[in-house]
C-alpha cells in the first residue's frame, strides 16, 4: 500500500521552493493548507494541487510577465494527435470549440473539438480500456480489486475494494495521483470531529453536533463570528465565510487603487445619500470624493437572487435592486461617478482601466 502523505511531506515541498507551510494540523491532501512564498505573499490551496499539479505562489504569478495568447490553429490538432499516435483528419480550423475529424491508431474515427483533446485529456472512448487495465494493475498493487469493467474518463468513479473486503466509488486519478487508497481503513470517512478540526483550521467553528454527509448543511462560524449554513463539501474544496469573502474583496480593491491615488475617504455615508426612506444614509464601498468618484464591489447577490444572502425572500432581492438604483441617481445628480467592479472582473486590470478613462492616471 502506498505512503499516505503528510504534514510533513508539505513542509518539505514549501522548503524545496523556497517557502513555508504554515499550518500545524493536516487531515488529507485535498483540505487547502496556508502557503507562504519567498515574497511573503500568503494564500490557501490544497497539498495535492501544490504536489501534483506543480502550482505555486498566485500572486507571483498574476504579477509575472504574461506572453499574449497563442491562438490554436490546424497545426495544433494535428500535433495533438500525433502525440496520441494517431491523425487529425479534418482540412479546416475555426476555433478550439469547433468539430474536427480525428483518427486513432486502431483506425477509430470519431468527431471532438480540439478544446476537449487537448485540455481534458479526451480521446476514442473504446480505445481507454487500457486505462482500466492500469487501474487494475494499481489495485492489485495495494492487495486489492478494482471491480469496474470499464474506463469511462478521468472524472468517472471506480468500483474499488480493498484486501478487508471495503467497497468505495473513485476516480482513478484521486488513487493513482493523490496516493488515495481505502477511506474505510485510512480513517477518511469523516465525522463531526473532522469537520470541528477543519473549521478550527480556519479560525472558527463548526456549531452542528452531527455529520450526516458531505451534502447536508452544517452551521459554521468564522473568527469575527458570522455564521452561516453550507455543505461539508464546500469548505473542504476550500470556501469559507461569505460574510468575510466580500470584505476581502473590498480591502484587496482598496489596496490596489490606493498605490494610484492614496487612501480613500473614511466617510462612507455622506450626506447626499441620506434620504426619508434611509435617513442612515446609503453606503459606498471605496469612496474618493475629491476625485469625484467611488468604487462599489459588486457581488453575485447584486446581479440575481441568492437564497443565501436574501435570506430565501425574493422581495429581499427586489429592494436590493432599489436601493441600488437609488444609490447611482444620488451619486449622478451629485456627480460621482460609481464604478462598479463585479465579482468576475480582474481588479489589477479593470481598476488602472477605469482610472485611466477618469483621467486620473497616464
Amino acid at each position: 500500500m502506498s505512503t499516505r502523505l503528510t504534514l510533513a511531506d508539505a513542509y518539505k515541498l514549501a522548503r524545496e521552493r523556497g517557502g513555508k507551510c504554515l499550518l500545524t494540523l493536516y487531515i488529507n491532501c485535498r483540505i487547502p493548507l496556508d502557503w507562504e512564498c519567498t515574497k511573503g505573499h500568503q494564500w490557501s490551496a490544497p497539498f495535492y494541487r501544490i504536489r501534483n499539479k506543480m502550482s505555486w505562489c498566485p500572486h507571483c504569478k498574476r504579477h509575472s510577465s504574461r506572453l499574449p495568447y497563442k491562438y490554436l490553429t490546424l497545426k495544433d490538432a494535428k500535433l495533438e494527435a500525433h502525440n496520441r499516435n494517431g491523425k487529425c483528419l479534418s482540412t479546416e480550423y475555426i476555433n478550439s470549440k469547433s468539430n474536427l475529424v480525428w483518427i486513432c491508431h486502431k483506425n477509430h474515427q470519431w468527431l471532438a473539438p480540439l478544446n476537449s483533446i487537448r485540455n481534458h485529456g479526451h480521446w476514442y472512448r473504446k480505445c481507454n480500456h487500457n486505462n482500466i487495465n492500469i487501474a487494475k494493475e494499481i489495485a492489485c498493487s495495494r492487495n486489492g480489486e478494482c471491480l469496474s469493467l470499464d474506463y469511462i474518463d478521468n472524472k468517472t468513479p471506480l468500483q474499488w475494494k480493498c484486501d478487508k473486503g471495503h467497497i468505495w466509488g473513485a476516480n482513478l486519478n484521486k488513487v493513482k495521483d493523490c496516493n488515495n487508497w481505502c477511506p474505510t481503513c485510512s480513517g477518511r470517512n469523516r465525522t463531526i470531529v473532522d469537520m470541528q478540526n477543519l473549521a478550527r483550521i480556519k479560525n472558527g467553528k463548526c456549531l452542528s453536533d452531527k455529520y450526516y454527509d458531505a451534502h447536508t448543511k452544517l452551521e459554521w462560524q468564522c473568527e469575527k463570528e458570522h455564521k452561516w449554513m453550507t455543505k461539508p463539501t464546500c469548505i473542504l474544496k476550500g470556501y469559507w465565510c461569505p460574510f468575510c469573502s466580500k470584505y476581502k474583496r473590498e480591502n484587496l480593491y482598496r489596496e490596489i487603487v490606493s498605490k494610484y491615488l492614496g487612501p480613500p475617504s473614511r466617510n462612507r455615508r455622506p450626506h447626499f445619500l441620506k434620504t426619508t426612506e434611509y435617513p442612515k444614509g446609503l453606503e459606498l464601498d471605496i469612496p474618493y470624493y475629491e476625485y469625484r468618484f467611488a468604487i462599489e464591489v459588486q457581488g453575485k447577490q447584486h446581479e440575481k437572487y441568492s437564497k443565501f444572502f436574501h435570506g430565501g425572500d425574493p422581495n429581499k432581492f427586489i429592494k436590493q435592486q432599489e436601493r441600488d438604483q437609488v444609490k447611482k441617481d444620488l451619486c449622478e445628480k451629485n456627480q460621482i461617478t460609481l464604478i462598479e467592479v463585479w465579482y468576475f472582473e480582474d481588479p489589477y486590470i479593470v481598476i488602472p482601466q477605469r482610472l485611466q478613462k477618469l483621467g486620473l492616471i497616464p
